[in-house]
């Protein structure tokens, strides 16, 4: 596939550069050494303030973390910040085999290039852009100096522009960056496809596409291309076709983020240790709600399961006893009836005859139910829904 010199709307670009298959497979006796630049600004002294940028960077932080990346986390980066932050970034990437920079924040496309927007930049107008911004093409630069073999970039920068003085050569979205010579392989993959928008999570959630991401990036076995192409229909479904995220991709081997073992599909674990284990150990701190959900999904029934129950509930602010309440031995008597919902307001409908049992619908006035039984001594009646479901209402 081959760009076009046209402009595209929002994006997330992720740039890699081609290993040999052994270093792609990380396949070696000795794993390779994975470091990784996470930025997130969305707190800026000019600029309108973003809802995810910030929560986005912590999420890809701690999921690098647990897929063996040494990772340097900046929020709310000055331009300062910026520049320190990938001399950092590139005398550690000189002695990597993968390096990976990962920013979330305002980008605006002049003249052809793209900048970064530093959180302390007092950018309003075009021209500023050339000495307050931090021109994207910078990561690379940095990568390509540092003679990394894998390199990774994302730009999770879709917006649009948020000048409020805008110029005649400012253009929607982010141009496509050029590749520096020299640098072999190279996947470049966006949030969106040319002309679309990517869109927001609520705020201090994941914005769409890196929280879809954040759900695939770990999955044992899938090397980069399956990774951005689950990445990409997930975002699909969830937008409902709104947004489409694009691949452009010259890599030669396959790079997996999260190696299979050979045997049951899973990561390999240090001798004596399962792969639960070693996943559960890498994200028992995270203050991330989604490395909790992402542990149920890949280990539904496993050893932390409930711990991991308690772990979300706690990071959601959730009461305790919410989610799943404790199993009742109830007296009910049956009945066989069709009884209608009363008064100005709707009713709850709950998994069990408490307030503290989680709700399970609604039902409206004047709307029939199917009710079951009676709780002994209590107003809560026993009812079926349309689907099957089983649930308990009260009524005086």
């Amino acid at each position: 596939m081959r760009w076009s010199d046209k402009t595209i709307g929002c994006w997330l670009a992720v740039f890699f550069v081609g290993l040999s298959a052994m270093v792609l497979s990380s396949s070696g006796a000795e794993a390779a050494k994975r470091v990784a630049l996470v930025i997130g600004n969305d707190n800026y002294d000019t600029l309108p303030p973003l809802n995810n940028a910030a929560t986005d960077a912590r999420g890809m932080a701690d999921k690098l973390r647990g897929l063996g990346f040494e990772v340097i986390l900046k929020l709310n980066a000055s331009r300062q910040d910026m520049g320190r932050l990938l001399a950092a970034f590139e005398g550690k990437a000189a002695s990597a085999d993968v390096g990976l920079v990962f920013y979330a924040g305002h980008g605006i496309q002049a003249g052809g290039r793209n900048y970064l927007v530093p959180s302390d930049a007092p950018i309003e107008v075009e021209a500023d852009l050339r000495f307050l911004g931090f021109a994207s093409g910078e990561f690379l630069q940095a990568m390509k100096r540092a003679g990394t073999p894998l390199n990774i970039v994302i730009l999770d920068a879709c917006r649009d522009n948020p000048l409020p003085k805008r110029g005649r050569n400012l253009a929607r979205g982010l141009a496509v960056v050029p590749v520096p010579a020299g640098i072999k392989g190279t996947a470049i993959f966006y949030s969106a496809a040319p002309g679309q928008v990517a869109q927001d999570g609520p705020k201090g959630e994941h914005g769409v596409f890196t929280g879809e991401l954040l759900r695939v990036l770990n999955r044992p076995g899938l090397n980069l291309e399956r990774v951005f192409k689950e990445t990409a229909k997930r975002v699909v479904a969830a937008t409902h076709g709104k947004q489409d995220p694009w691949i452009n991709s010259s890599v030669k081997g396959d790079f997996v983020f999260n190696p299979a073992s050979a045997g049951d599909g899973r990561p390999p674990a240090p001798p004596g240790q399962s792969a639960e284990i070693v996943f559960w150990q890498s994200i028992q701190d995270s203050r991330n709600p989604a490395m909790f959900e992402e542990y149920r999904l890949q280990y539904p029934n496993g050893r932390f399961a409930g711990l991991a129950e308690i772990k979300l509930r706690e990071l959601r602010g959730e009461r305790p006893d919410a989610a799943k309440p404790t199993p009742l031995v109830l007296q009910v008597a049956e009945l066989d009836r069709e009884m209608y919902v009363t008064g100005d307001g709707a009713v709850n409908v709950r998994a069990g005859p408490g307030t503290r049992h989680g709700k399970l619908t609604r039902i409206e006035p004047g709307q029939a139910v199917e009710v079951t039984g009676k709780v002994a001594d209590k107003d809560w009646y026993r009812v079926t829904l349309a689907d099957g479901k089983q649930g308990f209402i009260w009524g005086p």
